[in-house]
């Protein structure tokens, strides 16, 4: 039975199953999480191909379906680093999801417009995308139709890897978040006057138009 207040959509296109496996690049020796496993469709691809497979699964049912924990992924305890994350996350908790598994090798199925503001191809950053891209770098690997799910959530969706930096950048998100505290202000009437004039960036500038180079260097004058 389909639980909807899970976000429950069970993936059933092959293709993009394979696209997502390929995407990890699994090797004999990794340790992978897998999110949400569901009927298990995606578990069977990484069986066998890895070390060590954990399944987190917060429907009891589907949890013993496919043999895995039953725990609610964002109170689950932190894996080692070198674990690499998988799953088609629920698109209502994908932000917390993001945020707890911040630094490591992960591959989501997310909402495209998601994947599509984490990239900011459009130069226009975001929060979530400076969030993401101080530990890593994300990467559409593959568009997936709404209709490659059963039941079709009410928007395609996107194949999102994050390949972790190693070193997270110095962005300091405070400061991000502080800049970003009112629609279309300038960095100007949102940042200690200090922070601007130390920083050398012009006071116009809106935040969404900064680059990350722009962030660090406000992090690191921060009064």
């Amino acid at each position: 039975m389909i639980k909807p207040k899970l976000g429950q959509h069970f993936l059933k296109n092959q293709g993009v199953l394979e696209k997502i496996v390929k995407s990890a690049d699994l090797k004999p020796n990794d340790r992978v999480l897998e999110i949400g496993p569901g009927k298990g469709i995606l578990t069977k691809k990484i069986e066998g191909r890895v070390r060590e497979l954990v399944k987190v699964e917060k429907d009891p049912e589907l949890a013993k379906l496919t043999n895995a924990l039953n725990q609610d992924i964002l109170e689950f305890p932190l894996p080692p680093k070198d674990f690499k994350i998988i799953g088609n996350i629920p698109y209502y908790i994908t932000g917390k999801i993001l945020k707890k598994f911040a630094g490591f090798f992960c591959v989501y199925l997310v909402q495209r417009e998601v994947a599509k503001r984490i990239l900011a191809r459009d130069g226009k950053e975001s929060i979530l995308s400076i969030s993401i891209k101080q530990w890593g770098t994300p990467e559409i690997v593959g568009k997936v139709s709404k209709n490659s799910f059963s039941p079709p959530p009410k928007v395609d969706s996107a194949i999102l890897r994050i390949i972790p930096l190693g070193k997270s950048l110095e962005i300091d998100m405070k400061v991000v978040k502080k800049a970003f505290s009112e629609k279309r202000k300038q960095i100007g009437n949102t940042l200690p006057k200090s922070i601007i004039q130390e920083s050398g960036i012009t006071r116009t500038k809106r935040p969404e138009d900064l680059t990350l180079k722009e962030w660090i260097t406000l992090s690191k004058t921060k009064d």
